[in-house]
């Protein structure tokens, strides 16, 4: 017997209507719209013409799950298993950040730096997913990259898209806090070190949403309140030590602090430090470079 039809318009509006109950209106449909269109690989456009697609016992299975997983806030990232940033698609878990357009603004930031260096040499620190080390890997097909993470199970996620993808990417088990007190870093010389660090003061949690606070790692989001450039610290002490005279330090920040890392990396004797803008027009990235 043939399976029964599903119209898609119609698990659309009854995703919206019952996530209305844990998000605004405009966000509820939003994340219904994007995981309906991706869980039956539709278009927008097929969505509004509405086809029916067959309802199988597997789908129909997989619909109730993702659907009490969502009314639950997880982020509609996990519940398919996957993001894109940039045009690939990237695995992630509740083990890893979920890759944000503006990361990818860094990407390209960080490949038109190198984009004259025959072989350059990468650094991505805390990797997460691996979106910024694997892009760049794809991107800059001669360059050697490296990338570390506190965490052994992100390094899992960021193998299995360097593996899925196709990218060359050596990565490895690193804290850099304790990397820069030891002084144990190995001398080695980076054109570019890249990094979307945590820098969120985790005072502001309350004010942040609960998909976010509630189901992403927080040692990859927050900072503790009173030293909110932990982070940037440690990485002009591993610029100065690990760049290659004239490479470059490329950073995200957080919008509030974009100034204060800026001044922070002069102070470290960096150059030509340089605060660029998101595509919202928020101060979001740093750059400077080793003299």
């Amino acid at each position: 017997m043939d399976a029964p039809q599903l119209s898609p318009h119609a698990l659309f509006h009854t995703l919206r209507d019952e996530l209305a109950a844990v998000y605004s209106a405009g966000e509820a449909a939003a994340v219904a719209k994007h995981y309906v269109c991706e869980r039956l690989q539709l278009s927008r456009t097929q969505l509004l013409i509405d086809s029916p697609v067959p309802l199988t016992a597997a789908l129909r299975t997989q619909l109730e799950h993702d659907t009490a997983a969502l009314r639950q806030q997880v982020p509609v990232q996990y519940v398919l298993g996957y993001e894109t940033f940039g045009a690939r698609r990237f695995a992630v878990s509740p083990d890893v950040l979920i890759p944000r357009p503006e990361t990818y603004e860094l990407v390209e930031w960080c490949a038109a730096t190198l984009s004259q260096h025959a072989t350059p040499r990468l650094l991505d620190v805390g990797t997460g997913s691996g979106c910024i080390a694997v892009s760049l890997a794809l991107e800059l097909p001669h360059a050697r990259v490296e990338a570390w993470d506190i965490s052994p199970r992100a390094l899992t996620v960021a193998r299995h898209n360097a593996t899925q993808l196709g990218a060359q990417v050596d990565f490895r088990e690193v804290d850099l806090l304790k990397v820069i007190e030891e002084q144990a870093a190995e001398q080695r010389e980076y054109d570019l070190i890249v990094s979307n660090p945590p820098y969120i003061p985790a005072g502001e949690a309350p004010t942040m949403a609960d998909n976010v606070v509630q189901h992403e790692p927080h040692t990859a989001l927050f900072v503790p309140d009173h030293d909110p450039l932990l982070f940037y610290r440690a990485f002009a002490v591993l610029a100065t030590e690990c760049l290659h005279p004239g490479g470059v330090l490329l950073v995200e920040t957080h919008t509030d602090f974009a100034l204060a890392t800026a001044e922070l990396f002069a102070q470290h004797g960096l150059q030509s430090v340089e605060i660029r803008n998101d595509a919202d027009d928020r101060p979001r990235m740093v750059k400077a470079t080793r003299a």
